[in-house]
């Protein structure tokens, strides 16, 4: 069946490359998001990044316009399979939170997290015309979303290295001769 789905594999090539010339999150945010969304045909996606202990959007995301939540509590049972790093579907218990309604509802959540740390949480709903993700496109979605996690973290350390060099400049003691 993997066979017949070059259009999957290109598309992850495609957003993979993307994410590597990414330069600030919120560039992987819309990759995970928006083009998937777009590539699929999928009647809602949003990625909600990691602020502490919450998931926070900074974008409105695809089918989630006027929707209120923007931020979530890692705390929620419902999101208690985020520690497994591993996709896992939405049930109809929101616990309160306002998804979007409909068909727009997300079914799929997949968190972008490496074996260390968790960075991020897309959420998926099903395509615009009803129809389930199917396992070839829930398995590349997983694939990205690791991906997606080594270039979080890779941007965090790119910005790391910045800081330090930036603090090791301002502190920097002229070097003083030994007689």
């Amino acid at each position: 069946d993997r066979f017949f789905n070059r259009a999957l594999d290109y598309l992850e090539r495609t957003l993979s490359q993307a994410m590597r010339e990414a330069q600030e999150p919120a560039d992987i945010d819309r990759l995970l998001a928006d083009e998937t969304w777009r590539a699929l045909k999928l009647s809602s996606a949003v990625t909600f990044r990691r602020k502490g202990s919450s998931l926070v959007r900074d974008k409105d995301g695809k089918g989630w316009e006027g929707c209120a939540t923007r931020e979530l509590n890692l705390q929620q049972p419902m999101l208690a399979p985020v520690s497994t790093g591993e996709p896992f579907g939405l049930t109809q218990d929101d616990n309160g939170i306002d998804f979007p309604p409909g068909l727009r509802r997300p079914i799929l959540a997949v968190p972008a997290a490496d074996p260390v740390r968790f960075f991020a949480l897309s959420l998926y709903g099903p395509h615009a015309v009803g129809t389930d993700l199917d396992e070839n496109e829930r398995a590349m979605l997983s694939r990205l979303a690791r991906f997606a996690a080594a270039m979080y973290a890779e941007l965090e350390a790119v910005e790391l290295r910045h800081q330090i060099a930036t603090l090791e400049r301002k502190f920097k003691v002229p070097s003083q001769r030994v007689r």
